[in-house]
């Protein structure tokens, strides 16, 4: 840097050197011819009394600016063309000055001038020079080190000019930056300790950013969207437009991470340029959050839904049922005489009476079918998407075969026999309590007439 400095000044002193001498010839060269002229002009008359028959006309001039030029160029006499009886004549004159001692005064001056002020110039800059390199050496100290060099600063401070305004400046930006870097530093080790998982991820999903957490996921592709499940990609997907927008601050949901027995709490925030993702590990707080809801749901004998969650899913069936114009049967169950193997064989028998029936009935449903416990011996059932009644029969008929093995208990062999009522809708109602009514109904007809299996009719 310094090499090329001085190259480079030297350069233009050397330019500026020589177009300030070329100027000052011109001018000086100018002046002279001038001074030669007005020189002549003042001799003019001693000169022509040397010639009395001197006639001047236009055509021959007296004296040029080019001759004056050419003979001072020459340090010769200059000629002045005279006219006599008819001839031109040519006198020579010497001017008293030289045109070569007249041209080195101002060329002599100028240059010691230049050279006076490219020695003070050059002392200066040097010094700035030399400022400047230590405010280079002073940010370089930072940016390789991180360091603040406070000698090389106390250098700069020699002045109170601009590099020492700038240098403060910049050591300014430099303590706050490590401020910044301090804490950002204690920020991402709090982040690396965390259980939970930081993500930076683009507009396209692509993580950009991480902490240590998300190394324990198997790395199986670049994209966020890869390790979520399609219905929460859905989910996001069409929620990502609000979030965008700031109508909603957040998007939470949870998911597997296609990791087994495993559950993860999933906050997506926007910022300008990228998502922000927190992952929380919730599984046991997220089975035992399932466990108490399938418990609230759920009978706690035989496992099947309670009347809370039949009754909901009756609900749903119905608007399904109205919506495709379909058919579907409620079925209700008492266990006869069940109140008998209480007294004889004790609660545990009963119990398993109980567990056994519902298994055996739910092994003659399909997936989209209900069976339900609402307590004692009374179960209830949904068969749906029923194209016509008589499926109806083909299902009761084999819930009657599967019911006729016995139950065995402590060597004693128990007999399920069970009454069935049926209504259908729409034809015996179109809401909840009417279709569980009438199943009731029938299926007490059948109890009172010895009956296994029932549909409501309202003619009897």
């Amino acid at each position: 840097m310094k090499n090329s400095f001085n190259q480079e000044m030297r350069r233009r002193f050397v330019l500026i050197y020589i177009a300030t001498i070329s100027i000052i010839i011109i001018i000086a060269t100018l002046q002279y011819i001038n001074l030669v002229e007005n020189e002549i002009n003042f001799q003019k008359k001693e000169i022509l009394k040397k010639t009395p028959y001197f006639i001047q006309t236009n055509d021959v001039k007296f004296v040029s600016k080019t001759d004056i030029l050419s003979a001072s160029l020459l340090e010769k006499s200059i000629p002045l063309r005279i006219i006599k009886q008819g001839k031109v004549h040519i006198l020579f004159y010497t001017p008293k000055d030289n045109y070569y001692r007249f041209l080195i005064r101002p060329i002599v001056a100028i240059s010691c001038i230049i050279l006076f002020i490219y020695f003070v110039l050059n002392r200066v800059l040097k010094k700035w020079l030399f400022r400047l390199r230590e405010f280079k050496k002073f940010l370089y100290s930072y940016l390789e080190n991180s360091i603040i060099d406070e000698r090389l600063f106390m250098r700069i401070k020699q002045s109170d000019d601009e590099i020492y305004k700038l240098s403060v400046d910049a050591k300014k930006l430099m303590d706050d930056s490590l401020k910044i870097s301090k804490k950002q530093k204690n920020f991402i080790k709090i982040l690396e300790e965390l259980n939970e998982v930081v993500l930076v991820i683009s507009n396209e999903f692509d993580v950009l950013e991480y902490n240590k957490p998300w190394l324990e996921f198997e790395q199986k592709s670049s994209n966020f969207l890869d390790y979520l499940n399609e219905a929460n990609i859905e989910k996001l997907e069409i929620a990502l437009s609000d979030l965008q927008n700031s109508k909603i601050p957040n998007i939470i949901f949870v998911d597997t991470l296609h990791k087994e027995e495993s559950y993860f709490e999933i906050k997506i925030i926007h910022t300008k340029s990228a998502f922000g993702v927190i992952i929380r590990d919730v599984s046991s707080i997220y089975k035992k959050h399932q466990e108490t809801k399938h418990m609230a749901l759920h009978d706690s004998l035989t496992n099947l839904p309670n009347r809370m969650l039949f009754l909901d899913r009756l609900s749903t069936e119905i608007k399904k049922s109205k919506r495709e114009d379909r058919i579907f049967a409620v079925l209700f169950f008492d266990l006869d005489k069940f109140k008998e193997v209480n007294d004889k064989y004790g609660h545990e028998a009963g119990d398993l009476v109980l567990v056994e029936f519902s298994k055996r009935v739910s092994g003659h449903l399909r997936a989209s079918d209900t069976l339900a416990r609402l307590g004692g011996d009374e179960f209830v059932g949904i068969i749906s998407d029923i194209t016509h009644i008589s499926e109806i029969d083909l299902v009761v008929e084999k819930i009657h075969t599967t019911l006729e093995q016995a139950v065995v208990y402590n060597n004693h062999s128990i007999y399920i026999n069970t009454s069935i009522g049926v209504s259908i809708y729409p034809d015996n109602g179109v809401n909840v309590d009417v279709l569980m009514l009438k199943a009731d109904n029938a299926m007490y007809r059948c109890k009172k007439n010895s009956e296994k299996y029932c549909k409501y009719n309202e003619e009897l």
